[in-house]
């Protein structure tokens, strides 16, 4: 996540969709994962959708704000009503390589690097009950590693799995890769699931977006009645249950 997609057309289904699973009960924790890489991509710039407004008027305004002030920042998510007012956050970036680490020693130092921003992220949320994980692009490929230059846009499975041992509800953004997105929700499902329930919704304006919904087991009824509440309201014309 960076600060130039604040407030874009992803952004207010992403923030509906999180209002919707917590409701009033779930106390929610942000990862930003926060990438502080420049950014090449034209990605954030589709800052108007009025007629995305009767799904949700309140949070259209309130994201609407925020770009009239022109201060796209993840702070401004943060302070401004955005998400439920007792929501905890996690801004740290995730540290990343300069440059290619070629050597072992390299490797290893950055490996360290990202098992202490995971780990300081995981305390700092501990009493969230429903987490969100908010990378630039997902699911980390079965290729990656922790130190590639390229591994802050990436959430690694076993980080997942961490929040899933301690009993948190978890949920993950993805970006549609180029393949079908039936294939690619199989596949990632399959491996994000383990055995245990996995919603998927995709939400498509401009762009595709997945959320990977995986609810703890004290968690499952009400989380799955709310996406099912969710989907069949307003927004369920730009939602669909994968």
């Amino acid at each position: 996540m960076r600060d130039s997609y604040v407030a874009d057309v992803g952004d207010f289904g992403k923030y509906a969709l999180l209002n919707a699973l917590a409701g009033n009960d779930l106390r929610l924790g942000v990862v930003w994962c926060r990438n502080s890489e420049p950014d090449a991509t034209e990605d954030g710039r589709f800052t108007a959708y009025p007629e995305l407004r009767p799904c949700d008027p309140n949070l259209h305004d309130r994201l609407l704000q925020i770009l009239a002030t022109n201060q796209r920042t993840l702070s401004q998510v943060e302070n401004n009503g955005i998400l439920p007012a007792n929501t905890f956050f996690y801004g740290t970036a995730i540290p990343a390589p300069r440059v290619p680490c070629f050597g072992v020693a390299a490797r290893e130092a950055q490996t360290r690097l990202r098992a202490e921003w995971f780990k300081d992220a995981f305390k700092s949320l501990s009493q969230a009950e429903l987490v969100f994980l908010d990378p630039d692009n997902g699911l980390a490929p079965s290729r990656s590693k922790k130190h590639f230059r390229r591994s802050a846009k990436y959430i690694f499975k076993d980080e997942v799995a961490t929040w899933l041992k301690r009993g948190q509800s978890v949920v993950l953004y993805q970006h549609q890769q180029r393949r079908s997105l039936s294939d690619q929700v199989s596949e990632q499902r399959k491996i994000l699931a383990a055995g245990r329930l996995c919603h998927a919704a995709s939400f498509h304006r401009r762009a595709a977006r997945i959320y990977y919904i995986l609810p703890a087991e004290d968690h499952e009824h009400r989380i799955s009645e709310r996406l099912t509440c969710f989907l069949a309201g307003e927004w369920g014309e730009h939602f669909r249950a994968c």
